[in-house]
């Protein structure tokens, strides 16, 4: 048996609380659920028992605080993509080959002559709303909360598990985040424009 996990990328207090605030207010609009804002940096399959504070505690120690550029709003049908914040720059690849290399030790081992699960392909972004809604509401939506050219500043990550029980994240409100931890590593790009 295994568990999902998902490594989140954190903002830093200033962005978070702007951010926290939007989504809230669009749960609130749009009768949908609530979540810490984020980026996910990686998605894998683990067993029950893993280390998952050791593992952030690991990836933590690779790469510092960074900042990313905010692209357009952007929208999708998909629910958990149907607002959502394009971000680029920043040390996230990094810090996603650092959670890939520490989360390696704790997945399962392949069962069978089954198919091994796809990597996850990571297109940094920052969802707004997790709601299905029509094409020209999301539009509108993405229009009015725009964040281009703004500079958001991370410097934690934690790890989200689904509820007691739950084999997906389908659950929201069920989701379990773990306690963060403070990006830590050696940063050249952070210490070049000091």
């Amino acid at each position: 048996m295994d568990i999902p996990v998902s490594f989140w990328l954190l903002p830093g207090a200033a962005p978070m609380q702007v951010f926290a605030q939007r989504i809230d207010d669009l749960a609130r609009r749009y009768d949908a659920p609530r979540f810490l804002p984020h980026v996910t940096v990686h998605v894998d399959r683990v067993v029950p028992h893993a280390d998952l504070a050791g593992i952030l505690e690991e990836a933590a120690a690779c790469v510092g605080p960074f900042a990313m550029h905010a692209g357009p709003t952007d929208h999708s049908p998909l629910r958990f993509k149907s607002l959502f914040v394009t971000l680029s720059g920043g040390d996230i690849v990094g810090l996603a080959a650092a959670l890939a290399a520490s989360v390696a030790r704790w997945r399962p081992e392949p069962a069978g002559s089954g198919e091994p699960t796809a990597p996850y392909r990571l297109e940094p972004h920052l969802s707004l709303l997790y709601q299905e809604l029509p094409a020209a509401e999301r539009a509108m939506l993405a229009a009015r909360y725009g964040h281009e050219g703004e500079s958001v500043y991370f410097d934690r990550i934690a790890a989200l598990t689904p509820g007691p029980g739950a084999r997906d994240f389908a659950r929201v409100e069920e989701w379990v985040v773990s306690p963060s931890r403070l990006l830590i590593g050696h940063n050249p790009s952070a210490e070049a424009s000091r």
